[in-house]
């Protein structure tokens, strides 16, 4: 095995945190296909603080949060979220 410096271990994981910001807003928007999420255009979303993706105290609160809301807004629904 090969010796990694940490800036390829912080930078491998902040692509796994990436990805896995991904995958949870993408699970948001399917679960804005599902029948009852078409009876309120609000979708609700409990997210936890992880800079540099997410957090209260980035602008926007960050940017897979100002991705997510305007992406949902453009499909007709508001995203309300709450940092847990």
């Amino acid at each position: 095995m090969g010796h990694y410096s940490a800036f390829q271990i912080s930078h491998a994981a902040a692509l796994n945190a990436e990805r896995l910001s991904v995958r949870i807003l993408f699970l948001a928007a399917l679960l804005c296909l599902s029948g009852n999420a078409h009876a309120s255009n609000t979708i609700q979303i409990c997210i936890g603080d992880f800079p540099p993706y997410n957090s209260r105290s980035l602008p926007k609160n960050g940017p897979v949060i100002e991705i997510a809301t305007e992406a949902f807004r453009r499909s007709g629904y508001q995203m309300q979220f709450k940092f847990t």
